[in-house]
């Protein structure tokens, strides 16, 4: 059984069409970028002037802490304002991705790595194999990968773990998530006055376990008119929790002694949680790293030794995943 692990970089070297160097400023952000000055994120900041006040600190961090530190710093600081300003960050990125991966998938039309991948990963998988896709991006490209390649469409939560031979696992929530939020007094109906309330009250709102589908950006209401908020977990360096239904990381957490090999494609390896999860429940694996450099690699390799993750690397790719997709090293490693 495979598992494929995605993170930023995959979405960021997802249009092969478009190679890494090439600036459209359309392409899906890193990171480190998710807060820098553009016309989209500047946009963001003003729909969502509560988090306002922190911009300054990523776009001109001390000390060179990476977005993931600042936000854990800001997350662990007593400050009476923070718990709105954090929730504001909320709104800001799916607000932001939202709008940043329409931009992108005009790029896409000539087709992604997403869909190469799947396409050779079923011209390979038996019949019977089962294949666990877990992503850490809030974009929509492997969905519509999944769609348009698989013939698999997603239409409610549910869609992500129930297919036989896929299962589609996001942890930190995705830009078309939300959760209801069971409390009173907001009457507006407007979409973004109806955001803006919900920050201002976060700390005194009930937050559900009950995840949606929400097509729109701020998320607005649900069929059932409860407010909804953008289920999208805040990149932090340590995190304790995933942003995604329960039975997502039951199936998650089920598929583990199953995998045999596994394949990372533009993750850091970064999440401790994760990585922690992997420990406990993968046995040994074989292994293929997608990523930028050889000095990403060894990083990442790192980091799965310290967890420990028991994985055999076996083999890197080092131009990304438009190299890895273009020469078909998937087969490579699926019959090595």
């Amino acid at each position: 059984m495979l598992m494929v692990i995605f993170g930023a970089g995959a979405s960021y070297d997802s249009v092969p069409a478009i190679p890494i160097g090439v600036n459209t400023g359309n392409r899906l952000p890193l990171a480190k970028d998710l807060f820098i000055r553009t016309g989209l994120t500047m946009q963001a900041m003003a729909a969502f002037p509560q988090c306002q006040a922190l911009m300054p600190e990523f776009q001109n961090p001390s000390n060179n802490e990476t977005v993931e530190q600042i936000l854990q710093r800001l997350q662990e600081e007593n400050h009476p304002l923070r718990t709105q300003q954090l929730a504001a960050v909320r709104f800001y990125l799916q607000f932001l991705i939202t709008r940043w991966q329409e931009n992108w998938k005009s790029e896409a039309r000539s087709g992604t790595n997403y869909q190469v991948l799947l396409n050779d990963l079923q011209g390979m998988r038996s019949p019977d194999e089962l294949v666990c896709l877990v992503t850490f991006n809030y974009d929509t490209m492997l969905e519509d990968a999944i769609t348009s390649t698989l013939r698999m469409p997603i239409r409610g939560l549910g869609s992500y773990i129930c297919h036989e031979h896929y299962k589609v696992i996001k942890l930190h929530g995705s830009v078309n998530w939300a959760r209801e939020v069971h409390t009173r007094g907001q009457g507006t109906s407007n979409e973004l006055a109806l955001a803006l309330e919900l920050i201002d009250r976060i700390d005194e709102l009930n937050m559900s376990q009950n995840y949606v589908m929400a097509a729109a950006s701020p998320p607005g209401r649900s069929e059932r008119n409860a407010p909804l908020f953008p289920a999208i977990a805040i990149p932090v360096e340590r995190k304790n929790s995933y942003e995604c239904p329960d039975d997502h990381v039951q199936a998650l957490k089920a598929s583990l002694p199953q995998i045999s090999h596994l394949l990372i494609i533009g993750w850091r390896a970064a999440e401790e949680h994760f990585l922690t999860l992997l420990s406990e429940g993968l046995p040994n694996v074989r292994a293929h790293i997608v990523a930028g450099s050889k000095s990403d690699v060894d990083e990442i390799v790192d980091r799965l030794g310290r967890a420990p993750v028991r994985a055999d690397v076996a083999g890197a790719t080092v131009e990304g995943f438009t190299q890895f997709t273009r020469e078909h090293r998937l087969r490579d490693f699926l019959r090595g």
